[in-house]
Parts: C-alpha cells; structure tokens; sequence
C-alpha cells in the first residue's frame, strides 16, 4: 500500500486462505509496525470491489472473495468496456490449484478432487447471490452469477464463463481456442499451451490416482506383514512410472478428443474437424507442425 499505487493483487494473496489466528497475527503485527489498524489503511488505499474483496478476505470468507472477483470481471473488460475473462479464469484456476494441492496433503484421488473443485464453485455462486443482493435463489430460478454471464457476455465469452462455473475443462479449453482464433492476430504460443495442456492435466490426474494405489498397497502389505511382497513393492516403482506413462497418453487422448467434440459442437462452421481448421489457416510454420504433432 506505501508508495505510488496499491498492489492490490499482493494484498489478495496476502490474506487469502489464511487460518483466523494467522490473520489476527498479520492485523497485530501490521499495527505494531505502522501504528495504524490494517483495516483502516485498507480502506483508505483501496475502494470499490477491491476493498469489498480484501474485507471478505479479512473475515475469512473465500468464497465471497472469490464471487466478488468474478462479478468485478463481468464489468471490467479492456476501457471499461465489456468482461475482464482473464480474470475470471485466474479465480477458477486459483481454486482448483488450491484443491490439487489439499488433494496432495490429504490424498485425495481425481474423483474427489472434482468432486470438491465443483463444491468450490457452487458455494462461489451461492456467494455471488448475496454479493448481487439476488437474495435466496429459489428452485427453478437462475442464479444470479449466470444472469450476469448472460447480461455482460457474449459469444465465446459467455461460453467461457458457464464452463468455468459448470468445471467443464474441454469446453473451457475450446472456449479459449476460439477466443484466440478471433483474436486480430492469433497468438501460436497460446494455442500450442491450450492443447499440451490436455497431456498435462491428463498426467498430473494419472500420476495422482497411481500413486495412491501404490501407497494403499504398501500400507496393507505392512499392516499384514507381508515379506513376500517385499521384492515387489521394490520393482513397483519402476513399473508404475511405465504404466503412468502409458495411461496418461491413452487419458491424454481422451481429454484431446473431448476438446476436438467441444469445439467442433460450439464453433465449427465445417463440422467435424473445425480445431484442425483453426490450425490450418491461423497458425503457420514450427508452430502449426507443433500443433498437429500435439492434436495427435
């Protein structure tokens, strides 16, 4: 907050996730420091949704952060002008980061962690009805943070969004896809990081699951003393890096043809094969061979 402008993005990350006894100590030692209270210092460099979303961090409520976030996004596009849609991803993203990191600590497998990723989005949107003043959304209504999608977005945009909320990962993908194509100038780069990341998911899901299965036969092998199993558990390791590898292309492919569907569904003037397109007539040179070697 010193000095010409506020970090508020350093302040957010400051304060997100942290225990209540963690900010307590942060708001202590900030008045020990500077002789002021935090929250007033917050309130006189920040305004608007910012101050909305530091103050819901402060409390310790995540989910209203997060909703105040996207429904700062909906408004905020480039000038002022339509919706801020990098922003909105960067809170989906932060949330599922979080998750697969908790995922890790608590071993949890994909299926939880999906599970808990979706739980995550609809308390954001429970959240965003009150940020909203909707008030309680009533069976049968739409809720308010996909009544905003409709009135402030269009196009790929507002397809974007609904994924993002829905955790719909091919459709967001291809959502984004389109996003660049239509862009003035096509970013190859961009491409490239949006269809290698459908290995990467797929791997980091495979790895995940298979190591749990090995720790899960350990610790039975050694609650039952098992000894016989010992030359086993020494030459699992090495078998479970090759079968990883090998589920993960066959995961890989899946999540790439999900991606090709979704695509092909919202955007293809051609029909099937409209991402194949894309690649075609907006990318060019090592990057479009990059792009069909990673396609297949």
């Amino acid at each position: 907050m010193a000095g010409a402008g506020t970090d508020e993005a350093a302040i957010m990350r400051v304060l997100r996730g942290k225990s209540k006894q963690e900010r307590d100590k942060i708001a202590a030692e900030y008045k020990r420091r500077y002789k002021r209270e935090l929250n007033d210092d917050l309130k006189s460099e920040m305004s608007s949704f910012d101050l909305d979303r530091a103050q819901a961090l402060v409390a310790g409520d995540v989910r209203k952060a997060d909703a105040i976030a996207i429904k700062q996004s909906t408004q905020s596009g480039w000038l002022g002008i339509g919706a801020d849609t990098d922003q909105m991803r960067q809170v989906y993203a932060e949330n599922r980061a979080e998750v697969e990191a908790e995922a890790a600590k608590n071993g949890w497998d994909t299926k939880r962690v999906e599970e808990e990723i979706n739980k995550r989005n609809a308390q954001i949107e429970a959240k965003y009805q009150t940020v909203s003043g909707a008030g309680e959304l009533k069976p049968g209504e739409t809720s308010a943070l996909k009544q905003d999608f409709n009135t402030y977005l269009y196009g790929p945009e507002r397809k974007l969004a609904f994924a993002l909320a829905d955790n719909d990962m091919a459709k967001v993908d291809a959502a984004r896809l389109e996003i660049e194509g239509r862009s003035f100038v096509t970013d190859d780069e961009v491409v490239n990081n949006i269809l290698a990341s459908q290995y990467q998911r797929a791997r980091r899901d495979v790895e995940r699951d298979e190591r749990l299965k090995l720790e899960h036969r350990a610790m039975v092998d050694e609650l039952y003393d098992r000894p016989r199993h010992r030359t086993r558990r020494q030459k699992e390791p090495n078998d479970a890096t090759q079968r990883i590898d090998q589920l993960a292309k066959q995961k890989g492919k899946q999540y790439m043809g999900k991606l090709e569907t979704a695509y092909d569904t919202d955007y293809s003037r051609f029909g099937k094969g409209g991402l194949q397109v894309l690649i075609a007539f907006n990318m060019s040179g090592n990057d479009q061979r990059k792009a069909y070697d990673l396609l297949e």
